[in-house]
């Protein structure tokens, strides 16, 4: 953006929550396709789930925080360093899901 300072990470900003929902209303179908509602518009966001269709996401920060603790105990339960834990976790969920 030209003219706004773009942020390093949410601890600039005061306030941000931990985890929103993307707010798909109830007119929407199994079958309809993402990015046209996006597109027109009819997909909003709360810190709250309105409806049960909306799509819950957490913050980045937080799911690396708790997935580098899960690494460290695994580790230090089964042998393993941290590092090796979480590279073949990666590993695994990217060849997974490819």
């Amino acid at each position: 953006m030209v003219g706004k300072r773009q942020l390093a990470n949410h601890n600039e900003m005061k306030n941000t929550p931990e985890k929103i929902y993307l707010n798909l209303g109830t007119d929407i179908e199994p079958d309809d396709d993402f990015s046209e509602l996006n597109e027109n518009g009819d997909i909003t966001w709360c810190a709250d789930r309105i409806w049960d269709t909306d799509i819950e996401y957490i913050r980045l920060d937080l799911v690396e925080t708790i997935l580098h603790e899960v690494a460290r105990r695994w580790g230090s339960d089964h042998g393993g360093s941290t590092v090796g834990i979480l590279g073949r976790q990666a590993k695994e969920i990217i060849e997974k899901n490819g």
